[in-house]
């Protein structure tokens, strides 16, 4: 039986100094079909062991204990460390509070997102607009969902909910992950962030009975190892870009320049470069491996952080050769801001007054009509953006090669115009490389096309690194290497957005399986390039150890893998070998063979 169900998932329930209503819900929980429950008591005191002790003597419950209270994050991975010990063939698992704010359904709907199986953290969210919900809880988690969404870049409705479940797979990730109190809750969203570990919230039933007396979060001391953790990675940051602008500015500049007596432009300039060189690469190293604690490849985040600096180097140059304007649109944007920082203190002292904070206030209305102009400015970008690549595309390759030779010679005129003398070493360092890459990938290409030319239908290029023509030029000679049937109708698919299903196929005269005779290593590259191939490949009966193979129905076969319609594709059914009077056949004239053409049209 698969075990692909919500019922074997295991429910995890942490709880402190629990009341009656943990029992009653325990058993709805058996009751709508699970068939594991752990409860884990976080040292609660010997006032409440007989809650416990009435939940071990129910069946397909499992109650482990700590002696002290060590915080809802150590509970968990307590439950975590057994669940993965004693049920490895669980489906998941589905943490659930002891206070009774998360049903039955919801619980089971979490359960059912499981069977999915993607590799997902699903996180059951309360909608805080209610009336009933606390002030603390509504505030604060709404607080808490914004800073989440500036720093990590993914909203989240509801950060706080202890309604979260996940495939048993991500156990051990789990455990990892560092806390013991309630901030281990919000370290495990930004270890998911981090990991790219996608996060869903599932709507559930807002719960809280008896304004939520029943939890354990305590608003000041909770609150602050919360906001600790989240806003930890910023204050890194903010720490290590502090350090690296010391770099640049004293340890480097400073010393080379009046310690060493420069005084040359050129050694000044180079002295500026060495230090922004330096105190770049010390600042992406400290980001990745102390601040964010990424792991991987760090190929594509460098060139992704280059680019960057190159664009805040480029900016910073024009700020300081054009000192006034940017004085002046500094000036106004600082007003702007200021403006917009009172208009908000305004409306939040009225909104106290009448029990509102923010929504239907005059800043929240203006940052919901930047927000609009915003996205429809990037619509209109992107839309943009997309009519000048297919504008590109349009123009041959040769015009398109004329025109950006141009727009550098004119960026290099206008840098050497403005003395921009680092923007122009940056742009011809830039393009080297990429004219670097760009020969290594037509050397790919050469070679490709000199195995396709030597017989060598195996031969493939390498793609991973390939970009616009090039790419699309590699990948027409890799579908060549697949046969000259799905060869075309890959052609036709980039060129024209021809459906394979739409294309009508013929396949004409051509050495029949009546005469294509072959030897034992030439089936064998068929077995190898084709799956289906023995299908049309039989033993010659007149001539021991060799075959026959039947070209017209592997160049079938070919063409209903790449999706053409059965129906679409005629077989001429005409041998060039037996038909020599009326065509060209090598295996019959041999070099003195001619070249065949045809004319195909629709009537």
């Amino acid at each position: 039986m698969s075990n692909n169900r919500p019922e074997n998932a295991v429910v995890l329930i942490p709880s402190l100094e629990p009341d009656e209503r943990l029992p009653r819900y325990v058993k709805a929980l058996l009751a709508k079909g699970f068939g594991h429950i752990v409860v884990v008591d976080d040292g609660s005191s010997e006032a409440f062991q007989p809650i416990f002790q009435q939940l071990t003597e129910t069946a397909g419950v499992t109650v482990t204990h700590h002696e002290v209270n060590r915080g809802k994050g150590a509970a968990l991975k307590t439950g975590y460390a057994l669940i993965e010990k004693q049920f490895p063939d669980c489906l998941g698992v589905v943490t659930a509070d002891a206070d009774g704010q998360h049903t039955v359904q919801d619980v089971w709907r979490l359960a059912e997102a499981l069977t999915s199986g993607e590799k997902k953290l699903y996180l059951g969210s309360r909608d805080f607009s209610l009336p009933h919900v606390p002030p603390r809880s509504r505030h604060g988690n709404r607080i808490t969902s914004s800073v989440f969404k500036a720093l990590y870049g993914q909203w989240l409705p509801d950060t706080q909910t202890g309604l979260r479940a996940f495939r048993r797979e991500e156990l051990p990730f789990m455990q990892e992950v560092e806390g013991d109190r309630y901030e281990y809750e919000m370290r495990v969203l930004i270890a998911c962030a981090r990991a790219g570990i996608p996060m869903e919230s599932i709507t559930i039933e807002t719960v809280y009975e008896n304004g939520n007396e029943g939890s354990h979060f305590h608003p000041i001391r909770d609150s602050y190892r919360i906001y600790k953790v989240i806003l930890g990675s910023f204050v890194k940051f903010m720490g290590t870009s502090v350090l690296c602008v010391g770099i640049d500015q004293g340890l480097l500049r400073d010393v080379l320049l009046a310690h060493m007596g420069i005084d040359h432009t050129g050694l000044i300039w180079a002295s500026g470069l060495l230090a922004r060189l330096v105190s770049s690469v010390v600042n992406f190293a400290l980001n990745r491996s102390f601040v964010f604690k990424l792991k991987g490849s760090a190929k594509s985040a460098v060139w992704k952080y280059a680019l960057l600096c190159v664009a805040v180097e480029e900016v910073y140059s024009y700020v300081s050769f054009y000192t006034p304007p940017y004085d002046v649109l500094l000036l106004a944007i600082s007003f702007a801001l200021a403006v917009l920082v009172f208009a908000a203190w305004v409306t939040f002292c009225a909104r106290v007054k009448v029990g509102r904070l923010w929504k239907g206030t005059i800043i929240y209305k203006l940052l919901r009509l930047c927000w609009k102009i915003v996205k429809w400015c990037w619509r209109v970008l992107c839309a943009f953006c997309r009519g000048v690549v297919g504008l590109l595309h349009a123009i041959p390759l040769v015009w398109r090669t004329a025109v950006g030779c141009f727009v550098v010679s004119m960026m290099l005129g206008i840098f050497a115009a403005n003395r921009a003398g680092g923007a122009m070493l940056l742009t011809m360092l830039v393009l080297s490389v990429a004219a670097c890459l760009f020969s290594l990938q037509l050397r790919k290409l050469q070679k490709e096309g000199e195995a396709l030319a030597a017989g060598n239908l195996d031969a493939q290029v390498d793609t991973k690194w390939m970009y616009w023509d090039v790419k699309r030029h590699a990948e027409n000679l890799n579908s060549i290497g697949d046969g000259m049937a799905a060869a075309m109708v890959d052609r036709m698919k980039d060129e024209f957005g021809t459906k394979p299903e739409n294309i009508k196929a013929g396949i004409g005269p051509s050495i029949g399986i009546c005469c294509f005779q072959v030897d034992k290593p030439v089936v064998d590259i068929f077995r190898e390039k084709y799956k289906f191939a023995d299908k049309y490949i039989v033993n010659d009966k007149l001539c021991e150890g060799k075959y026959k193979i039947d070209l017209w129905g592997i160049n079938k076969e070919i063409l209903l893998e790449k999706g053409v319609k059965a129906d679409n594709i005629e077989i001429g059914g005409i041998c060039t070998k037996c038909h020599p009077e009326t065509f060209y056949s090598h295996r019959v004239m041999g070099e003195k063979r001619g070249t065949m053409g045809a004319f195909l049209f629709l009537k």
